[in-house]
């Protein structure tokens, strides 16, 4: 019955409360995980996004790398050019340098290209001035041979011929500059190539590098300092021409023909043609084949075509007749009799130590110079195995005479050159540095 009911058996009354502790304590738990998981700090720290390096930037890096080796290259290259650089001399006069070339006082040097005096000073590094002779040269040659007294302190040279140099090698030019300093160029090697060098075929040393005035009679060395080639002036160019072919120079024109081409001018050759006997009516006698301007036998008057008679009253027949004028004394002047055609002349020859200048006939007219009209016929095309050709006639010569008959227009000479039963003649022709003469045969 409802009045008998009463409450569960085993219940209390708190049972029925609010949650359990258990879960309570979950709940708590949970939320201390949620916050701390809030509140951690992140473990990787996101590092901020690098910028791509500029083309303009890697250009200037690069720059700097490049800065920097060359620097050290060329300190390199100085170091290396002082440690040989004493090999190099320099000759004020000729406004060159020299390099020594053996163990006895011998120096190559550049010609310059004018009359070179028998003696000049030589400045030795540091300071010293020594007195060198001339030995061997010319007015042809584009290298002279000088030789100081044996007891001048030179360093010992060494050579290496360029034909051991493997394409790619480096080498330095080294010359000397008029206040002693010695400046130097490197580069490598590329080769050899024939040139002509005025009168000579040589072997031009091929490199990466360009020469100027300023390295005229500077030497060409390897890296351990052995001397390969010489540079010297080649028309209007600077070029190193191969230590073989400067020995090969050295060797051919050390004679009396050369000493009296570059002490006068002069090539003097006996008569070893049958026309030439005929001309001169000699059989045995000197002629005089070239005369280069601005030397002395030049200024004295002396022509291509003369025949040399005499020198200082004493016979010329042979070219030892003519060796006194290689051992000239102090202010001497040698009067040399000459033929010239039908005329017997005297040419007085002197012997100086300073350069010879021919006088200029110009002559000032309210203050303008009026000069010389050209004698002669300028050649403009000689046909190739032509008598003309072959008689040694070039284009840009411009013949004076032939024979005793003064060209100075077209007609003479075609007269001249067309007579097929004319003899041979003896020509001068103008060549620039030199007067030359040739013997034209008709046939």
């Amino acid at each position: 019955m409802a009045a008998n009911s009463t409450p569960e058996q085993g219940k209390t009354p708190s049972s029925q409360s609010g949650p359990s502790p258990v879960a309570v304590l979950a709940i708590i738990a949970g939320l201390i995980l949620l916050i701390g998981t809030l509140l951690k700090p992140l473990t990787e720290i996101q590092q901020p996004q690098q910028q791509p390096v500029s083309q303009t930037e890697l250009v200037r890096l690069r720059r700097a790398g490049q800065r920097t080796t060359l620097e050290n290259m060329s300190r390199y290259f100085s170091e290396v050019a002082g440690e040989f650089a004493a090999q190099v001399v320099r000759l004020p006069r000729l406004e060159s340098s020299g390099v020594v070339w053996d163990d006895y006082g011998g120096i190559v040097a550049a010609a310059g290209g004018g009359w070179l005096p028998s003696a000049l000073d030589l400045v030795v590094p540091p300071s010293a001035v020594v007195p060198v002779v001339t030995r061997v040269g010319g007015p042809h040659l584009p290298v002279v041979f000088l030789q100081a007294p044996v007891n001048t302190p030179l360093p010992e040279p060494n050579h290496r011929s360029p034909e051991t140099l493997a394409v790619g090698e480096w080498v330095l030019a080294v010359a000397r500059q008029p206040n002693g300093e010695f400046v130097f160029t490197p580069g490598w090697y590329a080769g050899r190539v024939a040139t002509r060098c005025g009168e000579v075929t040589l072997q031009r040393v091929s490199t990466d590098q360009s020469y100027s005035a300023g390295m005229l009679g500077g030497g060409l060395f390897d890296m351990d300092g052995r001397l390969l080639a010489l540079i010297v002036q080649c028309g209007d160019s600077y070029v190193a021409i191969s230590i073989d072919d400067v020995t090969t120079i050295l060797g051919a024109e050390n004679s009396l023909t050369s000493q009296l081409l570059y002490r006068y001018g002069m090539r003097v050759e006996p008569l070893l043609d049958n026309a030439l006997r005929s001309i001169f009516q000699a059989e045995q006698a000197l002629w005089v084949s070239e005369v280069w301007k601005d030397y002395p036998a030049h200024a004295a008057g002396l022509m291509p075509g003369d025949r040399i008679l005499s020198l200082d009253g004493f016979p010329v027949t042979i070219l030892q007749d003519l060796e006194r004028l290689t051992r000239p004394g102090p202010d001497a002047v040698f009067d040399l009799q000459v033929q010239r055609g039908e005329e017997t002349l005297s040419i007085l020859i002197p012997v100086s130590e300073s350069r010879a200048v021919v006088a200029d006939g110009d002559a000032a007219v309210a203050g303008i110079f009026l000069g010389e009209t050209e004698p002669g016929y300028r050649i403009g095309f000689v046909e190739p195995q032509s008598p003309a050709a072959l008689s040694g006639l070039r284009p840009g010569d411009r013949l004076l005479r032939m024979g005793d008959t003064v060209v100075d227009e077209a007609d003479v000479l075609r007269e001249l050159l067309t007579d097929p039963d004319r003899p041979p003649l003896l020509a001068v022709a103008d060549r620039g540095r030199k007067l030359v003469a040739l013997l034209i045969r008709m046939e």
